[in-house]
């Protein structure tokens, strides 16, 4: 907007006039306009996003202008300076890197902040100047100490994705969105199509966009396709898609920072190239959840842990914590399913490893039993077991005479209880385990209480002696173990932690499965089907419970992400999409409705996500060159400007796509008065952002940004059927 437009916005300004009432006034004034590019409905959506993380509370600049609150580098630097109370300051420099690249690309026509420009009373608006003054205020707000709506690392990262896959979505018009096919038309058709395009120069072209779907077979049931092309609803799409048929392979899932490296010789195999050579896989994807950006990650957990079940050769590796889908594998049959798994009906032993204070316990279910060693057994959801989450809460608070253990993997990391009143045969208020104020609850763990085992833990002894000795880990001995069973152990019930049903599907399958990973939400299940689609809340996507940026996602499912989708048909084929995505040209990614209908297109009838982000890899053993990932990388943010590209060659270079490397560089023009920002002529900042002025005086940003290799730290391997 003119200098003369902004100034009669700011003259007419009141006490509740915001950045955002002002881009809101001039969305309706180019509503008003009835231009082409501008419908009722992209102005909503175009407000909508303006609104995200932050709703109608903007503070900042009272103006159009995005540099008024700070450039890019100010930025960029403050996100690094606060989120290194969050995160380790990788992970800082790679948001603050996304934010400059992303400021930088929205930049309309390279040359001015703002290409708001008059045009009489009325204002034509380019949608990415809005999107940038949003990009700006939105991260100054969510770094500043006032804010506290969740934390800081997460909603920095989700708002750079946000405002970026808005960018191309919403910056189309109808008319230019029409010619093109929808992901799901695309994905089914079966021929090759002409397109006619418009150039530069008004020049109609032809061009052959290749869209069938042409499957090869590089092991026997295993079938690989990619599919690339412009669509109407998602922009550029590169979606990688794994087939494998029934009866053809065997699944594994596996902790990989847990395996032996061979080619290095040193503990953890996060190269997913080199893991899926060494186990002898035909193809490979990354995995489920993982601890990474959480601000409160505290001991025993650590950053890469996993979130959720994972079960390696039959055994239950870390416990379903959280209830959510699963991608599963029967021992016996073969079969693969999708089943949403919880601790509901598990049995739970935390081995005491010594003697009940001379005496004998009861033995069975709830109780310190006389065997060698000792061991407490309960079935959670039965006999008044309280389980609590990240999910329910974070802090668990205790009733008179309640006992509360705190439980990461196969650590006791606390107990505590509060004892009965005038009960002198146990310590008073002061002992370390007393808990009047309650129990923190584990961010990858859980808590569990009952006053059931208040009298046993007195037969046991001093509860400060058990938590001392419990929470020291015995050596790195597994004091608490987990185990599946298809008959309830105690089929008493006290009516608050009594299962509803004796034994749900989902424990009946597991009871048979050698492996398993879970990741979440469902997003397709039949109509008879126990589990419903796309319920977050259900599958404990809410809260604080890890990872928050679904538990408390802004943008209500409108951020397009790289993603990791996995489903079965009806007849009993597994089917994987990695879905690509921060690549403005390339791929923008997709929403989890999207990857949802994407599935359903494929002929799958149950179907969940897995982790995506740059987290997802897919890997194929290639009959020419070996194993090689063939989907893009997802780490940085890029465009065609940005982006330099080298062909395949089969060596396990992590960069998707079978590149070894890519030059990642974002160049912005500002204009002239941002030199009040940057005195001198060229410096350097902390995020690797290279400042020096061009023949107008403008300030010119070349931002240079290799792209690292990212690790995996859970992966699913598919190996030869034994």
């Amino acid at each position: 907007m003119s200098s003369a437009d902004d100034s009669k916005h700011k003259q007419s300004a009141t006490s509740t006039t915001t950045w955002l009432t002002l881009a809101a006034a001039v969305i309706s004034d180019q509503r008003e306009a009835n231009t082409s590019t501008w419908s009722d409905a992209s102005a909503d959506d175009l407000l909508s996003v303006l609104k995200s993380f932050g709703a109608e509370d903007a503070p900042g600049p009272v103006t159009l202008d995005p540099c008024d609150g700070g450039t890019p580098a100010d930025i960029s630097n403050k996100i690094r300076e606060v989120l290194v109370a969050e995160i380790d300051d990788d992970q800082a420099q790679m948001f603050a890197r996304r934010f400059v690249s992303v400021s930088t690309l929205l930049m309309a026509d390279g040359s001015e902040i703002d290409s708001m420009q008059a045009t009489g009373t009325k204002a034509t608006v380019d949608v990415n100047a809005l999107l940038r003054l949003a990009l700006h205020r939105r991260a100054v707000q969510i770094l500043s100490a006032s804010d506290d709506r969740g934390p800081k690392a997460l909603r920095i990262r989700a708002l750079v994705d946000f405002v970026w896959s808005q960018s191309l979505v919403l910056g189309k018009s109808a008319e230019e969105r029409s010619g093109y096919p929808s992901l799901i038309e695309l994905v089914k058709s079966k021929a090759d199509t002409k397109k006619e395009e418009i150039d530069d120069n008004n020049n109609t072209t032809s061009s052959d966009e290749k869209s069938a779907l042409r499957y090869e077979e590089f092991a026997p049931g295993f079938r690989h396709a990619t599919i690339t092309g412009q669509t109407s609803d998602f922009g550029p799409t590169h979606i990688n898609v794994l087939r494998i048929s029934p009866g053809c392979a065997r699944m594994q899932c596996v902790d990989a920072r847990t395996l032996q490296n061979n080619a290095t010789g040193t503990l953890g195999c996060t190269d997913l190239v080199q893991l899926a050579k060494q186990s002898g896989a035909l193809a490979a994807i990354s995995g489920g959840f993982f601890l990474y950006s959480e601000p409160d990650i505290e001991p025993p957990s650590k950053r890469t842990d996993p979130v959720g079940l994972l079960v390696t050769e039959g055994k239950v590796v870390n416990p379903p914590v959280y209830r959510r889908a699963a991608l599963m594998q029967d021992k016996e049959s073969g079969e693969f399913s999708i089943h949403r798994v919880g601790m509901e009906g598990m049995v739970v032993r935390i081995h005491v490893g010594r003697e009940a204070n001379g005496r004998d316990g009861a033995g069975g279910s709830g109780t310190i039993n006389d065997a060698s060693p000792p061991f407490l057994q309960f079935q959670v959801g039965k006999e008044g077991v309280r389980y609590v989450t990240r999910a329910d809460a974070k802090m668990v608070s205790l009733e008179v005479g309640e006992v509360a253990i705190s439980i990461v993997g196969n650590r006791v990391i606390r107990t505590a209880a509060r004892p009965m009143p005038n009960n002198s045969s146990i310590a008073n208020e002061t002992s370390p385990w007393y808990a009047a104020e309650g129990i923190a609850v584990p961010l990858a763990g859980f808590v569990v209480a009952s006053r059931k085992w208040y009298p046993n833990f007195l037969d046991f002894g001093p509860l400060e002696d058990l938590n001392e000795w419990a929470c020291a880990g015995n050596d790195g001995a597994e004091l608490v173990t987990y185990h599946v069973t298809t008959t309830n152990t105690d089929d008493t019930s006290d009516g608050d932690g009594s299962i509803k049903s004796a034994i749900s599907i989902w424990h009946t399958k597991l009871a048979g499965t050698h492996a398993a990973m879970a990741g979440g939400p469902i997003l397709l299940a039949p109509d008879h089907d126990a589990d419903d689609a796309l319920e977050l809340e259900s599958e404990d996507f809410r809260g604080s419970a890890p990872p928050v940026t679904f538990s408390q996602d802004e943008t209500f499912d409108r951020n397009l992400l790289p993603r990791m989708g996995a489903g079965t048909t009806k007849n009993g084929e597994i089917v994987m999409v990695a879905i690509d995505g921060r690549n403005l040209d390339q791929a923008l990614g997709l929403t989890l409705q999207g990857t949802a209908n994407l599935l359903e297109a494929f002929g799958c009838v149950k179907a969940m996500n897995l982790d995506g982000g740059s987290s997802k890899r897919m890997v194929i053993r290639h009959k020419a060159h070996g194993h090689k990932v063939v989907c893009l990388s997802t780490t940085e943010i890029k465009a065609a400007s940005t982006q330099r590209k080298s062909p395949g060659n089969g060596d396990g270079a992590e960069n998707g796509g079978g590149s070894d490397e890519v030059d990642v560089e974002a160049v912005e023009v500002v204009k002239e008065d941002m030199e009040e920002h940057s005195k001198t002529k060229k410096t350097k900042t902390e995020a690797n952002v290279d400042t020096s002025t061009n023949s107008n005086g403008a300030v010119r940003t070349a931002t240079k940004l290799p792209e690292p290799s990212r690790p995996v730290h859970s992966a699913i391997l598919f190996l030869p059927p034994e």
